[in-house]
């Protein structure tokens, strides 16, 4: 009969439990003592029945916890095995489960018949085992044991003297042992229970009797882990104690790898048990307490996945190998592998004892095992029905993603290998050195990125800088006052030289080298930069440095500005040079780091089909040795980000226990956040891990207080979850696991986009169904063809079915085949709905167990009768099949899964156990409206006590109402399947589609019951000690109507307003707004009058919510209403400055000026929005010489305004600055900017101060011409946003000064790139899409105008415009992006330049339709097009379409204004008046037109010339070409001596492309004046000058140009300094040099010029791939890995590898068209069946001539020019492969449509030339194989030859015998 529980015993005030001691009628016990056992919360208590004098033993735990649940399952699992007549042998008696009130001690209860000593204590360490129930002398005893049969008349004490410690357990004892203890999981798991903590603990080994029985069934109140990695308990491990810490690792040492969670989705069933006793005997028979595996938690976890314990006979020799491999069969990692059952385990254990008791009885001869061997695992039997785990009919998908995985690993590999370098200037010489690190591949560690030797070069390194606003140092020491430059622990840089740390957190000069594994390599020291010299590549300049280039800069001096065309010259002349050019010139054209994109794996499929397990079946794979983030979406995440924040804190955890990796991921986190890091504590609430590991560097940030926007905020956590993300991939191999994608939210979409896009080394894993097309779409545009491989899931096939019906029944596939076909058409090839049929049909006992066949048997004709009746044919979107399933479990366990569905798809067992329990206490939740629980929901008495959360929970544990409906429940579920346990406390649906139904059937209720349903989970949340708002707010839209009613409400709605809150600041504004939503619909029907504060504040956050929706209309709603009851002037202005946000955006400038003016007047700042020159002119002075009388640094002292109506004036400036700049007429911008310069004079300095100092700019430079003035503004304003700014006005300040000052301020404009790095880092930080798409836009302006190869700019340009759209969703910005990269293209030779219209097409981009839909969708089309027309009349003049750039220059000159102090402009009207100048030189314009030309030079000049004055180096080129260009036009004779000025200048001042055209064009003028030789040369220079940096479209038209006019070609170069051998015999093209008289030194090798143009990281990584090529001696992978890693460094779009064959001709090797693996040709493919004509004709040449082949444009070459129109291929590499005997093994080809680089093809060559030496090797390694072939073919035919002659002697001797024979016989 069922045990029920005793419940709410108030006659009974004995009951109770109190410090300790336990309390119950009829029994005594002693004090209770806590159970020592790993994460255990149980309490024992011994002690004896009063009635029979008996031993009871008594556990104690907390009611609603963990514990409670744990003793709870225990107890329902004692009550079903006591109807087994066998249980008292197996396990303890319970004698009774019962609750005790709050009141007297809040516990739950379970008494046990006392199991007496435990003689396990004799084999294990104190610490082993638990101390209460070891045979411990020490402690007294009860002297009793008659509860217990197999004790009663025996005397303990009489025992206690024989049980002597032992170390290890003999042969006999240990089969004993293992025999019971096998009995007891068979017994139990015929019961249908599994243990899932089988451990040391779990045994009790009876001292008497010697009996064995298990003793708990589960007693850990906590997880050890986490989804694969560590759980918090564990990770907190490290501060307990030895012994504790001891324990937490053996704990650890018995999970079996299912329980890990780091393989792929395998449940935990009765197998697992079976591991786990594997570990029990394994440490039983080594002894001494030693476990199977060793190390930390983390090495611990992989280790039980990845490693196989030593073989137990090995460890022990005296134990048998047949015992040693029955315990390595338990412990196989398969459960497949393992023992089916425990009735097979305890067959062999008894053929053992069997056997060694004949060995012991015969005294067998002792040279033989006490236990022969014998075959075992033949008793097994499979009587649990279980499905196979391995993936059936998924063969070919399986291998794709391990190609995908192979591939990026390698990838990583090799990133490893490679050692950036970095690069040194010496502005004074202009020369260079090179420092690098390299990999000691010999180092090997337990992890890929773990350890590794690095050399220590003697020069400084110099690399980015750390910098940030923040204080992430130590500590200042006392009495410093904050002034003392503090310094990084040692432990965090490794021992380096400390950095300095400014107090304000900014770094000074801190410059780093990371090296493989992490530690700093060096420290170089702050050295002050000139104001006229280059920052150093790749570094960036900190505040203090860049304060010391203000001081400098303001300080000096400029050539006076002159007008007659002499004196310009001079002034010309006079500017000094930025540096030498060489130097500068290596660094613009050098290789930049090679960009990486992040690829993913897309897997698409119905529900049901597999696709998680197709993922996850690679996991413990990829763990081995990388990391694994796993984020499972949900279609309402109640928290924020909740499923990637998860995920990121897994895999935190599992880099926290590598502590190098976790060296380099912070210093990685500094260097790559730098101002972003303030804003890392947004990740704490979802990644506690986060906050953990940055304190062990001691870098301490709280949670960030900027007021940002709501795009902002959005863009600020996208930006900032990149970044971390980014840094994980590049610290370790990385994959992420994006499963159930169709579930994900639209601000999880975005960022998951953001990812998507990060071009980090991360492999992303995406599950999603293919009912989901406009997701599918979303995510074909999110990863592009390059960056995915996509793998569809079809039904799985009848041959599959048949594999797994067959593997499932363990009977062959012909005797399955009839119930294959039924299976698969009741599916439909559906990988679930076959399990779930499957399992279905054995639950109906239509497959049944034989026993004697060791087989299922199914009966056919009811299974079909069956499948039929129940109409499981259906699609895989019909839940109807499983609704109906749950309806037919019991009671309790559908309670339980539909209370389960409301806590998502993994719950805490706790929080569903209380619903349950409550709901059985009060009342069935489905109870109507007047009766139950529905009685206290609205108004009345009970109202209060139902609102008082604490009573409404206490009562009913007062009440002692807790059912053990909760437990049968879960039990229930879970043995059916439809849960799985996760850990200790959690759960999970077994599958979506079970969650899915169990919701289906909740939402089927009333709509009262789930209100009501949702309304207790509220209440319990309520409870708890900081309740989780996002959960709340979840749950609480469900029950609106009942929580509105209540009195009560205001708190839930303080929650609601909180959670939104919560989730605005990290950007999930969907939630935000539904959160806000919910907040208004509670609140009062006269809310303004009884909260008036707290309705504002709730109406102005769904108003800014509204507008980032797009929703302008509710929008407006909320701020009228707020307008309307608002009186305070400083609140009204607020609201006004939101709704002049709201006009601005939906593009009604006026309006939204009108307010931004009317809310400055509110606060009484009047700004005249039209004011006149001469009003704008006094305003101007004023306010100039009140900075003046200020002075600019005592400026800088004026304190910070307190008044926030100041602060909020100045943002309201701010505001109407943009919208000028945007819309309004000119002198408005000037009045903003002089405001609040007026302001900062007056009431002091603001943090958006320092941006209005911007906008007075323009009165001040183009108007009045006070550049210098404007510089020593700008440069002061930078000095406030830095010291009184946040990260928005910092990434502004920046973007201003070099979009409005750098153009005319006296410093190259090369030193602008690192404050435009900067600023683009400030806006990620801020959040601010804007200025950061403004930034990334610079960051390529400036590279093109400092000539980077376009090669790599090219590729720049593209992923900044992709970062653009993506950001500014294709707005005006993206215009500017395409703009740019149009001129790029068209530079770099991309586009068709046929005609003047299709000048910037490409093959998928059309410009004339482009330009149509800008015209269509943009806001302010005149700013848009007078940037993109800037940069097409560059494009346009340098293709030779003089035309059209002389008529659209025009444009760009009328619309100047649109663009103030903008450098673009200029740059295109300095190729606007070389345009006009071309057209002029033709003679074919009518005189009109000629002077309109002739006076628009004059202009342009003249407004180029007004910069010439204050930035010379940046602008005196440009004036210099032009005006000898109009002198040559006139044919003055001073043309000679300024085109010699002009291209003097540009190489001097390190401008690449004007130096080419001024060479050009001074050779042009020369040819005209009758000098063509030198002329001729001076043109080749010019071309050769834009070839050096990529720029082929230039190289095309000047070189048709060359080619149309006849002339003589020289013997050899004029410019060439002697006779010396000058490149390598390369193909180039016709009419374009290789040689370069100014570049080549004299003297210099081919060799040498090479090896000297490549840092020590470029021959470091050859040499480690030249060795990586190497180590194989077989030729093919040596081949495949060469083929790699040439196209990875190439970025070639094609590769093959042919190589020599013993017949003399060549064959393809190998080939490899990115992104697909490289193919490996077993069948040779002769290079005359290439397809390619191209690559065909360039390989043969190659192979023919031996010489390497660079072609940057195959089309200008004639011997290829036919072949290149068949390909689509424009530029290509061939690297004959030749050994040092000059023979040719064979050749290397590479193509793109990219030009390659100059240093690449230098990288390439060299890597051939090392490679030879393997492939020579490996060459003769092939033919030694294929000659010792040849003898052994031999030896064979020879050893043949032996034996048929041997045999053919013997054949003749008999015969020769027998004819001997009968000669006798005939004799005789």
């Amino acid at each position: 009969m069922p045990i029920r529980r005793r419940f709410n015993q108030p006659a009974l005030p004995t009951l109770y439990f109190r410090e300790g001691i336990l309390s119950v009628p009829g029994f005594t016990f002693d004090k209770a003592a806590p159970w020592d056992d790993t994460g255990s919360m149980t309490l024992l208590a011994e002690g004896m029945s009063l009635k029979d004098g008996s031993n009871v033993l008594a556990k104690i735990a907390p009611a609603h916890s963990n514990a409670s649940m744990m003793i709870e399952r225990e107890a329902h699992i004692l009550e079903r095995m006591s109807e087994s007549p066998e249980s008292s042998s197996i396990a303890l008696r319970m004698i009774d489960f019962f609750s005790i009130p709050k009141s007297n001690g809040d516990c739950i209860v379970l008494l046990l018949a006392h199991p007496g000593l435990n003689l396990l204590g004799r084999y294990f360490p104190a610490s082993k085992v638990n101390p209460l129930l070891l045979a411990d002398v020490s402690r007294a005893r009860p002297s009793s044991s008659h509860a217990d049969i197999y004790m009663m008349g025996i005397e303990e004490p009489d025992y206690i003297d024989e049980m002597d410690p032992m170390d290890i357990m003999d042969l006999a004892s240990f089969l004993e042992f293992a025999i019971q203890a096998t009995r007891c999981l068979e017994m139990m798991h015929r019961s249908g229970i599994v243990h899932r903590e089988v451990r040391t603990n779990a045994f009790h080994l009876n001292a008497h009797s010697g009996l064995v029985r298990l003793v708990h069934f589960g007693n850990r109140a906590v997880s050890l882990e986490q989804f694969g990695v560590p759980s918090a308990f564990v990770l907190r491990a490290d501060a307990f104690d030895e012994s504790k810490k001891l324990k937490v690792k053996e704990s650890l040492c018995y999970l079996a790898p299912e329980q890990t969670g780091s393989m792929e989705a395998l449940t935990e069933d009765h197998r697992t048990d079976l591991y786990s006793l594997g570990v029990l005997f394994w440490t039983l028979l080594v002894g001494r307490g030693t476990m199977p595996f060793e190390g930390g938690p983390l090495e611990l976890l992989h280790a039980i996945v990845q490693k196989r314990p030593m073989p137990v006979h090995e460890v022990r020799r005296d134990i048998p190998q047949v015992l040693a491999l029955i315990i390595d069969k338990l412990l196989a990692k398969n459960p497949d592998a393992r023992y089916q059952s425990a009735h097979g385990l305890q067959a062999d254990l008894m053929q053992c004892q069997r056997r060694l008791l004949n060995a012991v009885t015969l005294a067998a001869d002792e040279s033989q095992e006490l236990i022969p061997y014998f075959d075992i695992a033949t008793q097994d039997r499979y009587e649990e029905f279980i499905i196979p785990s391995p993936l059936f009919g998924r063969e070919k998908e399986l291998e794709t993603i391990r190609n995908v995985i192979r591939h990026t690993s390698t990838s990583y590999s090799r990133h490893l290998g490679t050692s950036n370098g970095s690069l040194v200037l010496d502005s004074s010489q202009g020369t260079h050195s090179h420092t690098g690190t390299q990999m000691n591949d010999d180092a090997r560690s337990e992890s890929m990125s773990s350890k590794s030797d690095a050399s220590l070069q003697h020069h400084p390194i110099v690399s980015p800088t750390v910098s940030s606003g923040l204080n992430l140092a130590a500590p200042s020491a006392p009495g410093s006052n904050g002034a003392t430059p503090t310094t990084l622990p040692s432990a965090f840089i490794g021992g380096s030289p400390p950095a300095q740390i400014l107090p304000n957190g900014v770094g000074v000069g801190v410059n780093v080298n990371m090296s493989i594994n992490g530690n700093l390599l060096g420290v170089a020291s702050p050295s002050p930069s000139s104001g006229s010299g280059p920052t150093p590549s790749g570094s960036t300049p900190t505040a203090a440095s860049a304060e010391r280039d203000v001081r400098d800069v303001a300080g000096s001096s400029c050539s006076p500005r002159t007008s007659a065309l002499r004196e310009s010259t001079a002034a010309l002349s006079a500017s000094p040079p930025v540096s030498g050019s060489d130097g500068l010139r290596r660094v613009a054209l050098g290789p930049s780091p090679r960009r990486h994109r992040t690829h993913a794996v897309v897997i698409t499929g119905p529900p049901g089909a597999g696709k998680s397990s197709l993922v996850l079946a690679n996991q413990a794979k990829w763990r081995s040795h990388g990391l694994w983030g796993q984020a499972r979406f949900q279609e309402t995440e109640a928290a924020p980000f909740a499923s990637l924040l998860a995920c990121l804190s897994s895999v935190l955890r599992q880099l926290i226990v590598f502590h190098t990796d976790l060296h380099r991921f912070v210093t990685a986190l500094r260097i790559r956040l730098g101002p972003q890091l303030q804003n890392v504590p947004l990740l704490y609430e979802g990644a506690p891990e986060l906050h953990d590991i940055l304190s062990l560097f001691d870098i301490s940030i709280e949670m960030p207080q900027m007021a940002l926007d709501s795009h902002e905020l959005r863009a600020r956590f996208q930006s900032l979850v990149e970044g971390v993300f980014t840094v994980l991939a590049d610290t370790r191999l990385f994959a992420l696991f994006l499963d159930d994608l169709h579930e994900a939210s639209d601000s999880s979409l975005d960022l998951i986009t953001t990812l998507a896009n990060s071009r980090s080394r991360m492999l992303i894993f995406v599950t999603v169904r293919t009912d989901k097309p406009q997701l599918i779409d979303r995510l074909r545009s999110m990863f592009s063809a390059r960056s995915a491989t996509w793998i569809n899931l079809e039904p799985l096939s009848i041959s599959a079915v048949s594999t797994l019906v067959a593997r499932t029944l363990h009977r062959s596939k012909d005797d399955t085949s009839h119930l294959s076909r039924l299976v698969h058409a009741a599916s439909q090839g559906n990988a679930f709905n076959i399990r779930n049929i499957l399992t279905t049909l054995q639950r109906q006992r239509l497959i049944t167990f034989n026993y004697d066949r060791n087989a299922w048997d199914f009966n056919l004709s009811s299974i079909e009768a069956s499948l039929m009746d129940k109409k499981m044919v259906s699609d895989p979107n019909n839940l109807a099949y499983l609704i109906s399933h749950l309806r037919e479990l019991p009671e309790d366990a559908r309670k339980y899964l539909i209370w389960a569905s409301f806590f998502g798809a993994t719950f805490k067992v706790t929080e569903v156990a209380l619903m349950m329990d409550w709901e059985d206490s009060s009342g069935s939740s489905s109870d109507d409206d007047s009766g139950g629980s529905g009685s206290t929901v609205n108004g009345g008495s009970a109202d209060n006590d139902i609102w008082n959360v604490p009573k409404a929970v206490n009562s009913m544990r007062e009440s002692g109402a807790t059912s053990r409906s909760s437990m049968r429940g879960l039990q229930t579920a879970i043995q059916e399947g439809w849960l799985v346990q996760r850990g200790r406390e959690m759960c999970s649906f077994a599958h979506d589609r079970y969650r899915q139904a169990s919701q289906s059937e909740a939402m089927a209720m009333p709509e009262v019951t789930v209100q009501k349903m949702s309304f207790k989970i509220i209440l319990m949340m309520l409870h708890e000690p900081v309740p989780d708002v996002h959960r709340i707010a979840e749950h609480a839209k469900r029950c609106l109507p009942l929580l509105k009613d209540n009195s009560k409400r205001e708190v839930l709605l303080d929650l609601l307003v909180d959670a939104g809150d919560s989730a605005r600041a990290r950007g999930a504004h969907e939630l935000a707004l539904q959160s806000y939503s919910n907040a208004n619909a509670l609140l009062d029907s006269k809310p303004w009058e009884l909260n008036f504060p707290k309705t504002m504040e709730l109406f102005l956050k769904l108003a800014e919510m509204s507008t980032w929706k797009g929703d302008f209309k509710s929008s407006t709603v909320y701020i009228e209403q707020c307008l309307e009851r608002v009186t305070d002037q400083e609140h009204r202005a607020r609201i006004l400055r939101l709704r002049s946000r709201n006009n601005f955006m939906q593009g009604n400038y006026s309006s939204a000026l009108s307010d931004t003016l009317l809310g400055l007047r509110m606060l009484g700042v009047e700004v005249n929005p039209a004011p006149s020159k001469r009003e704008a002119d006094v305003m101007f002075e004023r306010v100039k010489n009140e900075i003046l009388a200020v002075g600019f640094d005592d400026i800088l002292s004026i304190p910070r305004a307190r008044d926030p109506r100041t602060d909020l004036a100045i943002d309201l400036l701010n505001d109407a600055g943009t919208n000028a700049y945007w819309s309004s007429g000119e002198g408005f911008a000037d009045i903003i900017g002089l405001t609040t310069i007026q302001m900062a004079l007056r009431a002091g300095i603001c943090p958006g101060t320092a941006l209005g100092f911007f906008w007075a700019l323009g009165a001040a430079a183009e108007r009045r011409e006070l550049f210098r003035f404007s510089a020593d503004l700008g440069k002061l304003a930078l000095r406030i946003a830095d010291q009184y700014g946040s990260s928005f006005e910092k990434c502004r300040a920046l973007l201003l000064f070099v979009s409005f000052i750098s153009g005319y301020d006296n410093v190259h404009i090369r030193t602008n790139l690192s404050r435009v790095e900067d600023a683009l880092k400030y806006g990620q930080s801020a959040g601010d899409r804007i200025y950061t798409c403004l930034s990334s836009i610079f960051i390529v302006q400036i590279k093109l105008y400092i000539c980077e190869h376009l090669s790599e700019l090219a590729v720049s340009a593209e992923e900044s415009l992709a970062d653009i759209v993506l950001w500014s969703n294709n707005g005006d910005m993206a215009v500017f992006a395409h703009g740019q990269m149009n001129c790029i293209r068209a530079l770099a030779g991309y586009t068709d330049a046929s005609t003047p219209e299709t000048a910037f097409d490409t093959a998928t981009f059309c410009e004339k339709d482009y330009l149509a839909q800008v015209a269509q969708r943009s806001g302010n089309l005149p700013v848009v097009m007078n940037w993109y027309n800037a940069f097409k009349v560059v494009g346009l003049f340098c293709l030779g379409f003089v035309k059209a750039a002389a008529e659209l220059g025009f444009d760009v000159y009328n619309t100047r204004d649109k663009h103030p102090n903008h450098r673009h402009i200029r740059y295109g009207l300095f190729f606007h008046s070389l345009a006009m100048i071309a057209c002029i030189r033709e003679n074919d314009l009518d005189p009109a037109t000629r002077n309109r030309y002739l006076k628009q030079i004059d202009t342009n000049q003249s407004y180029i010339r007004k910069w010439l004055s204050p930035s010379a180096v940046n602008n005196s080129t440009w004036v210099a070409i032009v005006d000898a260009e109009m002198a040559s036009l006139v044919n003055s004779p001073d043309a000679f001596k300024l085109y010699d000025v002009a291209v003097k200048l540009a190489v001097n001042n390190d401008w690449l492309l004007e130096e080419g055209w001024a060479s050009y064009l001074q050779g042009c003028h020369f040819v005209r004046s009758g000098v063509e030789g030198l002329g001729g040369e001076l043109q080749r220079r010019g071309v050769a000058r834009q070839a050096q940096w990529g720029a082929r479209g230039i190289v095309n038209n000047l070189s048709a140009r060359l080619d149309n006019r006849s002339q003589l070609s020289l013997k050899r170069h004029i410019f060439s300094s002697e006779v010396a051998v000058q490149t390598d015999s390369v193909i180039v093209s016709s009419s374009v040099s290789s040689q370069d008289g100014f570049s080549q030194s004299k003297g210099l090798s081919s060799e040498e010029d090479r090896m000297s143009s490549l840092t020590a990281a470029d021959l470091a990584s050859i040499l480690k791939w030249s060795k990586e090529i190497s180590s194989d001696i077989n030729l093919s992978l040596a081949l495949q890995k060469l083929t790699e890693i040439a196209t990875e460094t190439s970025g070639s779009q094609i590769t093959c590898v042919v190589i020599a064959r013993d017949v003399g001709d060549y064959t393809v090797a190998t080939s490899m068209i990115p992104p697909e693996l490289c193919q490996v040709h077993e069948n040779p493919v002769p290079v005359r069946a290439i397809v390619d004509p191209l690559q065909r004709a360039v390989i043969q040449h190659a192979l023919n001539t031996k010489e390497r082949i660079y072609l940057e444009d195959v089309a200008s070459e004639p011997q290829f020019s036919s072949e290149a129109q068949q390909s689509p291929h424009r530029s290509a590499v061939c690297l004959p492969i030749v050994s040092n005997r000059n023979q040719t093994f064979g050749a290397v080809y590479l193509a793109s449509k990219y030009t390659f680089s100059p240093n690449t093809v230098t990288i390439l060559t060299l890597l051939c030339e090392q490679a030879s030496i393997g492939i020579a090797n490996a060459l003769l390694f092939r033919s030694v194989q294929a000659g010792t072939r040849e003898n052994l073919k031999m030896i064979s035919a020879q050893r043949d030859a032996l034996e048929a002659a041997r045999r053919s002697r013997e054949d003749a001797l008999k015969a020769t015998k027998a004819s001997g024979n009968s000669f006798k016989d005939d004799k005789s």
